[in-house]
């Protein structure tokens, strides 16, 4: 007998061999990952500042947090698989995680990558014969809905497609020209179009780095991770560089800002003043990244995830890249950048003059970023460019000052810390506790302020964590009136370590150089006068309508959020004389009881929770068009303020720290002269100025 194998028998070897070593692969994959997510429990049990139990309560938040993760809109798990996985694994995880066994992980994603096949296979047996616009229809799209089976899943996607398909034809007719008939040619174009959108929809749970079993895996460990708060999270090295990178002033970038688009390109929305793409000359707004060429990688962009593809190019590893781009005219061309030190546009501070019955100075700050390279440097970070920023302004004679900290999410606490020094003689700015250790007293160590006429600080629900902090020093030392609505209420703090710190005696013995990180709550930071804003948020003195009156969106709404304390702590300040807080608030309520912008805000807001869990949107032709056109926004309304916004002199008519950015900067100040929060601050502070005066 011959030992020569036939061709067709070799083949069937080779795949037979291929496919043992790709289980055997998965199979360690998803063993290291059991590993993983242990060292995470263990280094939690040795450096969170309040670590949970491991539990059956911990085990029931890493379930909920997973599926919220994994399948966070609820379309392709049912109800049914995820009744039947917590009845299973609910009450279970916590002793899974502690012996490393790996099954409820190899359930769920089996289950997970066998609903996406089935939807993916439905999207593609599809055709616009499917699809009648006469008949009528619904689709539930608020948060309540659920999709029950396996039927259901299938009924909620072909509905996804005609909604999808509606939008479309509708932004391609002209509002003018319009007919009351449906055209049966274009409808049909849009249900393509619609059809091959979900299927990229579909492709960015499937091209995920590593696929949807690695992307199921990173779900499971940041599930982990949250459960024991909200801010202790799961980080791969690419993920801890590109969050390093967003706590600085600059950065090495491409300077290209992209979102998806209807089709699920990544479409270019922005381009970074004075980046590599800026000085190309050969990218513009609206163009469509195909895709990214390197050395060690080439990167399809069709339908790819928008935060997979910021990581990417966050990479230190990724200097240089060729990207292949589709123009507005559909021309293509490749384009080769090299990254370079650009300003990171989330940090840019930007400061104006907003001149009326008084010139009064106005900082907007997004962060509080630092140097990372350097993070103990008084010099390189947000604290010492607002002081540069605010001497520069005092030479334009301002009356008044103020600091816009609306929708900063934190960032450097010592930051946060020099900055209040700015405005406080001396003594305790904030108190801070880590684990097992007494609190200690964080403290202004410079004698003198650089400012001391009225300033007020402005706060929204999402001004958070060193946001807070520098809010409530302000507020306690009475350097200024806080005004907007209360924050987010984040008062811990948090370091980035290896997840498998827990092997070390000392933090400070880890070694750097991991290829996994968490980044652990280690500490909480109190008031000056013991108290804690943890849950609750700093308090505005002068609280303004907000849209999200009716939602709970702060840290209060999060199950795993620590519980707020209040410590025993002798602290050592020296408030300032009484500012004029009652007369200032009811005379802003008088305003605002009679104001139609704020009357507005009032009244959208009521109705937000109705909105978000009663959405039933007709998916017959006709309905669907006089439901689109009735539909009202819920946009915050603007209008123009009293007073004009200028740049500094210094500045010679552009931002202050980009200087290419002429188009930024005048967008900056029209939004800014149209802003009904920054419109009522001026109003506050005209009242401040005139009743100091009095």
């Amino acid at each position: 007998m011959s030992n020569i194998l036939s061709p067709g028998l070799k083949l069937y070897w080779l795949l037979t061999i291929l496919l043992l070593v790709a289980v055997r692969l998965s199979v360690a994959q998803q063993q290291e990952t059991c590993e993983l997510a242990a060292s995470i429990t263990k280094t939690a049990k040795a450096y969170h500042f309040n670590p949970r139990p491991v539990d059956d309560v911990y085990s029931r938040l890493v379930m909920t947090g997973f599926l919220r993760l994994l399948d966070p809109d609820h379309i392709f798990l049912t109800e049914k698989d995820r009744k039947s996985l917590k009845k299973k694994y609910a009450q279970r995880l916590d002793d899974l995680i502690r012996e490393e066994d790996c099954s409820f992980l190899s359930e769920v994603t089996q289950l997970y990558v066998s609903r996406i096949k089935f939807v993916d296979s439905l999207m593609n047996s599809l055709s616009p014969a499917d699809f009648n616009f006469e008949v009528y229809d619904t689709l539930d799209m608020s948060d309540e809905f659920r999709i029950a089976d396996k039927q259901d899943l299938s009924a909620y996607w072909k509905k996804l497609v005609k909604l999808h398909a509606l939008s479309l034809y509708c932004r391609r007719m002209d509002s003018n020209s319009r007919e009351n008939e449906m055209s049966a040619q274009i409808m049909d174009s849009c249900l393509l179009q619609s059809i091959s959108r979900q299927q990229c929809r579909i492709k960015a749970r499937t091209t995920h780095s590593g696929g949807s079993k690695a992307y199921a895996r990173q779900c499971y460990l940041k599930s982990i991770a949250s459960a024991f708060d909200p801010h202790t999270g799961f980080f791969t090295r690419n993920e801890q560089q590109a969050f390093y990178g967003a706590l600085s002033k600059t950065r090495k970038s491409f300077g290209i800002q992209f979102t998806r688009n209807d089709l699920g390109e990544m479409e270019i929305t922005a381009i970074v003043p004075g980046s590599p793409a800026w000085k190309s000359n050969l990218l513009n707004e609206g163009d469509v990244i195909l895709d990214i060429v390197s050395k060690d990688i080439t990167k399809d962009l069709s339908c790819s995830r928008p935060s997979e593809v910021a990581t990417l190019l966050a990479s230190p590893g990724l200097s240089k890249a060729v990207f292949g781009i589709r123009k507005k005219s559909g021309k293509q061309i490749k384009v080769p950048l090299r990254k370079a030190e650009t300003a990171v546009q989330e940090n840019v501070i930007s400061s104006f003059v907003l001149r009326g019955k008084q010139d009064i100075g106005y900082i907007y700050l997004p962060s509080f970023y630092t140097q990372m390279e350097n993070p103990w440097s008084t010099t390189d970070g947000c604290a010492n460019d607002v002081a540069t920023e605010l001497i520069k302004l005092k030479r334009e004679g301002i009356s008044g000052l103020i600091i816009d900290l609306r929708d900063n999410g934190g960032g450097s606490m010592m930051e946060a810390i020099l900055l209040s020094g700015i405005f406080i003689n001396y003594g305790a700015v904030s108190i801070s506790k880590s684990r097992d250790e007494e609190p200690v007293t964080l403290r202004d160590r410079n004698r003198g302020t650089i400012y001391m006429d009225p300033v007020i600080v402005l706060i929204n629900e999402f001004s958070a964590s060193a946001s807070e902090l520098f809010a409530a020093a302000m507020q306690d030392h009475r350097c200024a009136v806080v005004v907007g609505t209360p924050s987010t209420g984040k008062a811990t703090m948090q370091v980035m370590m290896p997840v498998d710190a827990w092997k070390y005696e000392d933090v400070n013995e880890v070694p750097e150089d991991a290829d996994a990180f968490l980044k652990m709550t280690s500490g909480a930071f109190y008031r000056v006068t013991g108290e804690s804003h943890q849950k609750t948020g700093v308090q505005p003195d002068i609280i303004l309508p907000s849209l999200y009156d009716s939602l709970d969106i702060g840290e209060s709404s999060y199950e795993a959020a620590i519980q707020a304390e209040i410590i025993d702590k002798k602290t050592y300040y020296y408030p300032m004389r009484k500012k004029p807080v009652e007369k200032l608030q009811q005379l802003s309520r008088q305003r605002i009881k009679t104001d139609s912008t704020f009357l507005a805000v009032k009244e959208m807001s009521a109705r937000v929770p109705d909105y978000i869990n009663s959405q039933s949107i007709p998916l017959q032709f006709d309905a669907f068009g006089k439901y689109r056109s009735q539909q009202e926004g819920f946009s915050i309304p603007e209008r123009k303020a009293e007073f004009r916004v200028e740049n500094p002199s210094y500045l010679k008519g552009i931002s202050s720290l980009v200087n290419e950015g002429e188009e930024i900067n005048q967008r900056n100040m029209d939004a800014i002269n149209r802003d009904i929060y920054l419109g009522e601050t001026w109003n506050i502070m005209m009242d401040w100025i005139t009743l100091t005066k009095k």
